[in-house]
């Protein structure tokens, strides 16, 4: 049986804990997932592409999700998924690509989880060294979906650096 003294050390911990947690998963503010958001459209405008937006917290679940102007629809499937895969790789989608191919380290991974994907367009987030999330964004071709992402990601990272 544990004593008080135990218990409230454990308890203790338990709290700082959840703390540090609501700490880090607040981060993705609806400020900052609309800066990220319109940083990747403003991107998209210069451009000349339509895109749809997603950001999804550590565990892949979504958070946000925007399809912009005329974005194919095909975007509206892709772009979570990127987002997703990110958040539970931790690793942009677009090295995941490059690890999966056949020889390659991770072949096959795919074939584990139907919405993992293995293109471009998907960031994990990280706050403090801990994955705080991911963002995806798609519409345009592999280079332009990555510009397109960096811009969101220095949004963000422009936002927690303060």
């Amino acid at each position: 049986m544990l004593n008080l003294k135990s218990a409230l050390m454990v308890l203790s911990l338990s709290l700082t804990s959840a703390l540090s947690y609501a700490q880090d998963a607040s981060v993705l503010s609806p400020q900052l997932i609309n800066a990220m958001s319109t940083a990747a459209h403003d991107e998209a405008l210069k451009l000349g592409v339509d895109i749809s937006f997603s950001v999804v917290d550590e565990k892949g679940w979504p958070l946000f999700f925007q399809r912009y102007d005329n974005a194919m629809l095909l975007t509206t499937v892709l772009v979570p998924k990127k987002a997703y895969t990110s958040a539970i790789t931790r690793m942009p989608s677009g090295e995941l690509e490059k690890l999966t191919a056949p020889g390659a380290p991770l072949y096959g991974i795919n074939t584990a989880d139907p919405k993992l994907i293995l293109i471009a367009g998907g960031y994990p987030l990280t706050y403090k060294g801990k994955l705080v999330g991911a963002l995806g964004v798609g519409g345009g071709s592999w280079e332009q979906d990555e510009q397109m992402g960096q811009a969101a990601l220095k949004a963000f990272k422009t936002a927690v650096d303060k």
